[in-house]
């Protein structure tokens, strides 16, 4: 198909608030290379070791894509109908593990097999946030509002830590990472501002609620982790009705302070309404904002320039393959940016 070539606006003020990331990769050019899966509304996207897309969707099943398309739902497989997808994540081993609303299901050796509250301790079915940590763990909610909490499967065992058994300060949990010393990093919302980062070592919770990051928190939603191992979280102000471009939409915190750090566009105005955030292999943080594609080298912002409106088509996600091309996952289809030499 043809090409959209996209430049990008490199802003030449550097911010006070840089994030110190060390990142010497520069912010490049990219393009538009494909737009696949037009008539799906993809949610989620994770890649295997041989670089295939598993794809999930909004009650339109699971896709692997190599270049050609294998379809799973209902109807060719043991999955269930009505199925929403909300993460993907695929283990060391090559094993896809999905994050739905009917349980942790689990795709190994061409069968599907649902985990749920019928054959496993799963609190709630509705597990909406998945990651799989250095030691080949899986992490994972079972929660919905004020019932559940965090999940660890190691294969065998099974461990829950939730606000009755442990220090976890709600059981909402929206997003889930790995920093790079396998330490956990979830985002807790018990409401519009009551929310809390929570960072999990072993049995031990650490809390970083309003008060300890002295930045509003109204409501969180992504978080990731970054180069040094700093951690971003973005904040959605979708439940308010107050428009104001001025609150904080990405945080970081660098080990010692949270930060404030913006995406801005390339004349210094902040870009609002931040939804998922991802960092690619080289570090480089990106988000979707009402205004466009947004991409941090730890040292300033820039803005693709794009023909595609993002903030019409719902970005569900972020995902970066093992060539470090950028899967964007909207209600539209899939967008594929690739960076140029």
């Amino acid at each position: 198909m043809k090409k959209i070539f996209i430049s990008l606006i490199v802003i030449s003020q550097f911010l006070s608030l840089s994030c110190g990331d060390g990142v010497t990769s520069p912010i490049g050019n990219y393009e538009i290379s494909d737009h696949i899966l037009g008539g799906y509304f993809v949610t989620s996207i994770a890649f295997d070791s041989k670089n295939t897309a598993w794809i999930g969707t909004f009650d339109q099943g699971i896709i692997k894509y190599d270049g050609t398309t294998t379809h799973f739902d209902n109807s060719n497989s043991e999955l269930p109908d009505s199925l929403v997808i909300w993460s993907l994540a695929v283990d060391h081993n090559d094993v896809l593990w999905i994050a739905s609303t009917k349980g942790l299901i689990k795709f190994e050796n061409d069968k599907f097999h649902i985990y749920n509250k019928n054959n496993a301790p799963l609190v709630r079915d509705n597990v909406l946030a998945l990651t799989v940590d250095h030691n080949n763990s899986i992490w994972f909610s079972s929660s919905v509002f004020r019932e559940g909490g965090i999940m660890n499967f190691d294969g065998i065992n099974w461990k829950l830590f939730t606000p009755q058994n442990s220090s976890l300060p709600g059981s909402l949990i929206n997003d889930i990472t790995i920093d790079d010393d396998n330490n956990v990093w979830a985002t807790i919302n018990e409401g519009v501002n009551s929310c809390s980062i929570v960072k999990i070592n072993g049995d031990n919770i650490k809390v970083f609620n309003e008060n300890e990051t002295n930045i509003p928190l109204y409501y969180l939603r992504s978080i990731c982790a970054g180069s040094n191992n700093n951690i971003y979280a973005s904040l959605d102000y979708s439940l308010s009705s107050m428009y104001d471009p001025t609150r904080p939409n990405i945080i970081m915190y660098n080990g010692n302070d949270w930060k404030v750090i913006d995406p801005v566009d390339e004349n210094g105005e902040r870009l609002s309404n931040v939804g998922k955030i991802a960092t690619d292999l080289n570090g480089n943080l990106w988000t979707a904002t009402s205004e466009g594609i947004a991409i941090y080298n730890g040292q300033r912002w820039s803005k693709l320039n794009l023909d595609v409106d993002f903030s019409l088509t719902y970005t569900s996600s972020i995902t970066p393959d093992r060539n470090n091309n950028i899967w964007i996952a909207t209600g539209e289809g899939i967008y594929v940016l690739n960076e140029e030499e």
